[in-house]
């Protein structure tokens, strides 16, 4: 306005209230930060609270970019894939966060068991294998044997 501005205010706790119903895996969670990388909504309202920042991290850091996808970080010693997507019209980051170990747990348990079955089919093979050997072998080794008994019982 001409020599003045309009002031209001936002009430974000709201937004809180979305991301707390979003349940992902067994630690997973979804949050939102601001432009500048302010965590603005989360399941731990201490977080918003006390305006913790999450800049640090690249995918936060490239700023205004519109930007969708998957990325991996490592925080506290503890590597998560996180889902974002960013709000077009507030530029707020809307992320989806889950430790890498329960995100691939199901790809994990899928190659453990593929693995063990790929052994074991493995193993069964090289005993068939083995057991139909010795049966064409036997008779193969006793023609051999007798040959040779009546090959130096002719000398």
């Amino acid at each position: 306005m001409k020599g003045g501005m309009i002031v209001g205010y936002l009430n974000l706790a709201s937004l809180s209230d979305v991301t707390d119903r979003v349940k992902v895996g067994r630690q997973g969670y979804a949050l939102m930060a601001d432009q500048e990388g302010t965590i603005i909504a989360h399941p731990d309202r201490i977080r918003v609270s006390e305006r913790q920042n999450m800049s640090h991290l690249e995918f936060i850091r490239q700023g205004k970019k519109p930007q969708e996808g998957n990325v991996t970080y490592l925080e506290d010693g503890k590597e998560y894939l996180a889902s974002m997507s960013r709000v077009l019209r507030t530029q707020w980051a809307v992320i989806v966060v889950e430790p890498i170990d329960d995100a691939f747990a199901l790809v994990t348990r899928v190659r453990t068991l593929f693995t063990m079955g790929a052994l074991v089919v493995v193993l069964l093979a090289a005993a068939i294998a083995f057991i139909s050997m010795r049966k064409i072998a036997k008779p193969v080794s006793e023609i051999i044997h007798n040959t040779n008994f009546a090959f130096y019982c002719n000398k």
